[in-house]
């Protein structure tokens, strides 16, 4: 008969094996990325569909890259969807540092026409807005969650020297 191990030697060699796959995997970042909106504008727009260009700002507060597989975000006005989109574009944001990605959102024309209404109804050209979405990290298991709310103000006088954002 041949040698076989023990239960004693075979749970040794798992241990090992999963530990040294541990070793191999990207630690998780100490601190989420951040994720901004920098600039949205219209794409196309058709009857039933509306698509804007956007700019989002990710930046990574953690010593070690963020190398980003995949995203969702959605773009809320006023507490009510406004679009949402998906990329698959892969890209590395440095150890400190910073990327502008440009990716695209979709809206519908029903919800294109609520944001009128009720901004008539409001009488003003206040918007808040909530940008949210998930950040796929390779190497990591699920997904970041980000969110960024800011009010744009579209019906204030310029201040001189800058814009009234």
């Amino acid at each position: 008969m041949g040698w076989h191990p023990g239960p004693v030697v075979g749970a040794f060699f798992a241990l090992s094996a999963i530990l040294l796959s541990a070793c191999a995997q990207p630690s998780v970042t100490d601190s989420p990325p951040r994720v901004n909106l920098v600039d949205l504008r219209p794409l196309e727009m058709t009857l039933f569909e509306q698509r804007y260009r956007v700019k989002l700002r990710i930046q990574n507060p953690n010593d070690a890259p963020l190398e980003v597989r995949g995203m969702d975000y959605a773009i809320d006005i006023n507490k009510e969807k406004f679009a949402e989109g998906v990329s698959d574009e892969q890209f590395s944001v440095p150890p400190y540092g910073e990327r502008v990605v440009e990716v695209t959102l979709t809206s519908s024309l029903m919800r294109l026409i609520a944001q009128f209404r009720r901004l008539e109804q409001r009488g003003n050209l206040v918007l808040d807005y909530r940008l949210a979405g998930r950040l796929r990290v390779a190497g990591l298991p699920g997904s970041y969650a980000f969110s960024h709310e800011d009010t744009l103000d579209l019906s204030a006088e310029p201040r001189a020297g800058g814009t009234a954002l």
